[in-house]
């Protein structure tokens, strides 16, 4: 169902500012990169792209709503099959998934601090058994010299300065966010306690609230793992109209935005389109149809269904009939 009128103004008063992000790719955003958002969730997350010009679509923050998988039968072995609880069209359904996590990166968080003209640097080390390390909280004083002999990963420390405010400097354990089943982090140990470490500074030293950062959640929120994210594409940014209707196919060789096309043909679109955009916004626009309806009091027939094109294909020339 399309997002009452009076909200939707409002959440595109709210990234208004934001670069690219037109009231069409909103509607997109919805389906796609906040697949599952409720509106006020939809609300709350394109609120906090805007204030830190994050960009949704290039993965710069992420919508993630965890779905537990449910036993749906056994497979040719006996063996218990599990799935995501599915709605009637296929679609993985969220009504008693967890509550929402908007999460970013510590590249997310590095880019909030450096737009601020105040920015002065950020610093970091992973600090190892057979380090001299000492930290002067009261001085805001950090002393790290390698050892001779580097042993295992105990935490990592950072600072970050910024112009006018007093230094934040942090040390977080190794053994309180090592993820034993996560593949990054098996990998890459050391670069992954010292991006905490990091994020935490970033965090603190530029007063970002309402994120979390994905080096400091356990693998059940990495983007690998999470359904929300696992059945999502993001799609190609490219130029999208500021209405829905005027996205713009090709029908019989002919480009041809949806508000020219019958409804039976926007349908089809919706539910056939390869092309991951076009489906979204074909359904966004069904959907802004149907709201428009409901307000409109019409007591004229309604004309007969024009059939489907004999041909239509999306903007990227992928075949549809």
């Amino acid at each position: 169902m399309a997002m009452p009128e009076r909200q939707l103004s409002e959440v595109r008063a709210q990234v208004a500012a934001a670069p690219g992000l037109t009231p069409a790719q909103i509607e997109l955003v919805k389906r796609t990169v906040a697949k599952g958002a409720t509106d006020d969730e939809l609300q709350m997350f394109l609120h906090l792209a805007n204030k830190y010009n994050l960009d949704p679509f290039a993965k710069e923050i992420w919508f993630i709503k965890r779905v537990k998988k449910i036993k749906v039968g056994k497979d040719g072995y006996g063996n218990d099959k599990w799935d995501y609880p599915r709605l009637a069209n296929g679609e993985i359904d969220y009504s008693d998934a967890d509550a929402p996590t908007m999460m970013t990166s510590r590249d997310g968080y590095l880019k909030i601090a450096q737009s601020h003209a105040d920015y002065e640097g950020l610093i970091s080390f992973p600090v190892r058994e057979g380090d001299n390390f000492e930290i002067d909280a009261i001085n805001y004083t950090v002393s790290h010299k390698f050892g001779a002999k580097r042993g295992k990963i105990i935490g990592a420390w950072a600072r970050c300065d910024r112009t006018g405010f007093k230094p934040q400097i942090t040390f977080v354990d190794f053994e309180e966010y090592h993820d034993d089943k996560s593949t990054t982090w098996k990998k890459y140990p050391s670069a992954m306690i010292q991006k905490v470490a990091e994020t935490f500074v970033l965090k603190r030293q530029f007063s970002v609230s309402g994120l979390v950062s994905q080096e400091e959640m356990n693998s059940a929120y990495s983007v690998e793992n999470t359904a929300a994210i696992e059945h999502q594409e993001v799609p190609k940014l490219q130029e999208l109209p500021q209405q829905v209707g005027d996205y713009v196919v090709s029908v019989q060789g002919r480009p041809t935005k949806l508000s020219d096309m019958n409804t039976e043909q926007v349908k089809w679109l919706a539910d056939n389109a390869k092309n991951e955009t076009t489906k979204a916004m074909a359904q966004a626009y069904l959907d802004e149809l149907a709201y428009n309806e409901q307000k409109t009091v019409d007591v004229s027939p309604e004309p007969a269904p024009t059939p489907p094109a004999t041909a239509v294909v999306e903007p990227d020339g992928g075949e549809l009939f």
